[in-house]
């Protein structure tokens, strides 16, 4: 598909539970059929072809390309139309800009009498509104309102002219000197590019930060310095910087992790404002992740200065204890594990606390430990950098995930209620059924768009809906619908390679059939190579020494010409005389001169004298030699062969040299 480079296409929902679609498009000028960049009017006849009048002709769209029509049949142009419409006949009717009006049969091309009392065809009737502000377009299908952003310094996309919808769900948006086709495919994929509730903004950066709070509202936080969904509007600066984690607690408070900045909190009533005064001296300057434990404490994670213990039971944040070792200082995340402990993933392993704080053990200290997830038979899956994946055992025992089979880097890993591990990649992501070991790959085919995802930002919204940060996004996932995609997905991959091979097979087929056809050829060259034999100059009469010059001159080439017919079946007489340039008469009035013979008996003489000599070379039998030298029949060749030479034919393959 083309891409759109006049502005990209996006979509925002008015309600998260609808269901929606994925946005695709195309865009078309001149060099793909339009006969003008100018469209004026469109309609659709019976058979779901789109018809549209542009500033030179008609253009026609079958449901897979365009067709323009500048003229008619007989080299009538159409020039500017406008107004086009299709009768129940299946004529169309429009008008040019002399304002005359046209019926035309649009299969042979021809004009028709224009109806005194024209009766249409009825149209869909379309539900579609677009409406245009400074930031774009913006259109409601199906409960969902989509957003198209205008390109800054682009000015021709924002000469919208007309919007038409066929009885598909097709919409043809026609700019100043661009026709764009969208439609709409079921998915359970779809790419937030900008915030879906309320004012539809561009994230513009990547999404750092997401969560599903204790009322059910989503919330987002991009690297541009904005918070979304805050009070359930949007939350602009002044903003302290980049929230990497967000978390509540039951006072509906909001804790963000800022990188760079430190420990926020952020209430209705007052705002957002530090946790406590002095964050650098606090060593809370540079947080990761957050990790709330029994509604007193958070764990804060930062890069360099290990976990920090914040109570949080007051009304002010008070710091109550340090974690931090040699090996605890870079945190990525924090994982809660059944038995009561708290995972912290670090740079140099995986590190297992008490609530109180006391370092309990350690898994895959060598190693980089980006996220793990514990799940129902009491493994944890752990996600490391650049050495794979690893299962934890209940014993402790630590081992190389070898059933999972990914090589991607996995920043990310989230159970959802269906017993499944997501797991998220720069670009893809994977679903892995733990009981079954089975692994479905998602990437941008899936997706609609190339993404990259954030690390760690990853949230269950409203029971269904997997949200995953993605730059300048949200990734968002249907649980609902994903099974029965995956399923189609797998069967038309699977319908697609049994066709490749079909297809490769019909190939190899015939290539061998080819090569085999051609190896019978050059087989039949080579033994027609190999039983032909020149020739033999048989000699004609007795002694010629006593011949005149001309009777030798007429017998050599008389020998001459016999000798190329000995092994054709159809030799002519006449074809012999008039070869040597004389009439059939005289050749036998010389043959019984000189040879005392018919010519036909001479050649015969000769083809016996050949077939001898080819019999006692051996290499080719009797009915072989038979057919070489004229004889349909074996046994008829035999007979006269015995009659000519006095012995049959197989003897003399019996005395073969």
């Amino acid at each position: 598909m083309r891409r759109l480079n006049l502005f990209l296409i996006i979509a925002a929902l008015t309600s998260a539970m609808s269901a929606h679609d994925q946005m695709h498009y195309e865009r078309y000028t001149t060099s793909d059929g339009l006969p003008a960049s100018r469209v004026t009017s469109m309609c659709e006849d019976a058979e779901g072809n789109v018809w549209m009048n542009t500033w030179n002709g008609i253009c026609k769209w079958d449901g897979k390309s365009l067709s323009g029509f500048r003229s008619t049949a007989d080299g009538q142009r159409f020039g500017r139309t406008t107004g086009i419409l299709v009768l129940r006949d299946g004529k169309l009717f429009f008008t040019n800009d002399a304002k005359q009006r046209i019926c035309l049969d649009p299969e042979t091309l021809t004009l028709c009498p224009v109806p005194d009392y024209p009766d249409f065809l009825p149209q869909h009737v379309s539900s579609i509104v677009c409406t245009e502000d400074e930031n774009g377009l913006s259109f409601e299908r199906r409960g969902i309102v989509y957003h198209i952003p205008y390109d800054e310094g682009k000015r021709e996309e924002r000469q919208l002219h007309h919007v038409f919808e066929d009885r598909s769900g097709q919409l043809w948006l026609d700019f100043n000197n661009s026709l764009y086709r969208i439609w709409f495919e079921p998915s359970p994929f779809y790419y937030h590019l900008n915030w879906p509730y309320g004012e539809h903004r561009p994230f513009q950066s990547t999404v750092r930060a997401l969560l599903t709070d204790r009322n059910g509202n989503l919330l987002a936080a991009s690297r541009n310095f904005q918070l979304y969904g805050l009070a359930d509007t949007i939350m602009s600066g002044p903003y302290p910087g980049n929230a990497y984690k967000i978390i509540d607690d039951n006072r509906g408070r909001l804790w963000l992790a800022m990188r760079k900045k430190g420990l926020y909190v952020w209430t209705r009533e007052s705002g957002i404002w530090p946790a406590m005064e002095n964050l650098t001296g606090q060593g809370l300057d540079d947080l990761f992740s957050l990790y709330l434990v029994d509604e007193k404490y958070l764990w804060a994670g930062t890069w360099g200065n290990g976990v920090r213990v914040v109570s949080i039971e007051g009304d002010s944040a008070v710091l109550k204890q340090t974690l931090i070792n040699d090996s605890l200082r870079h945190i990525h995340e924090f994982v809660p594990r059944s038995d009561g402990s708290i995972g912290i993933c670090t740079m140099r392993g995986l590190h297992f606390y008490s609530e109180a704080g006391k370092p309990l053990s350690v898994a895959l200290p060598l190693l980089d430990v980006m996220d793990a997830e514990e799940i129902s038979d009491g493994r944890m899956l752990i996600c490391t950098m650049g050495h794979g994946q690893y299962w934890l055992m209940p014993d402790g025992e630590c081992k190389p995930a070898e059933d999972m089979q990914i090589e991607d880097r996995l920043a990310t890993i989230y159970q959802t209620p269906d017993s499944m591990l997501w797991l998220i990649s720069d670009t893809r992501m994977y679903r892995y059924n733990f009981h079954t070991g089975k692994i479905d790959e998602f990437d941008e085919k899936d997706f609609g768009a190339e993404v990259s995802f954030s690390e760690s930002t990853v949230t269950l919204y409203q029971d269904s809906l997997l949200m995953v940060g993605a730059s300048s996004g949200i990734v968002e996932v249907n649980l609902n619908l994903i099974d029965e995609y995956v399923e189609q997905r797998d069967s038309a991959i699977a319908q697609d390679l049994k066709s490749r091979l079909l297809l490769w097979s019909a190939i190899v087929v015939a290539i061998m059939c080819f090569c085999g056809l051609f190896g019978w050829l050059f087989w039949r060259l080579m033994r027609i190579k190999k039983t032909s034999r020149p020739v033999p100059q048989v000699k004609l009469g007795g002694d010629m020494s006593d011949l005149n010059s001309d009777d030798r001159k007429f017998l050599e080439e008389l020998t001459r010409v016999l000798s190329g017919m000995i092994c054709k079946r159809d030799a002519d007489i006449s074809g012999v005389a008039g070869t040597m340039g004389i009439s059939k008469n005289e050749l036998y009035i010389r043959c019984n001169e000189i040879l005392h013979a018919t010519p036909a008996a001479v050649l015969q003489d000769m083809r016996i004298e050949y077939s001898r000599q080819l019999l006692k070379q051996g290499k080719m039998s009797i009915k072989e030699v038979a057919y070489l030298i004229g004889f349909n029949d074996p046994k008829y060749f035999s007979k006269v062969f015995k009659a000519k030479v006095g012995i049959s034919p197989s003897q003399v393959s019996d005395e073969k040299e």
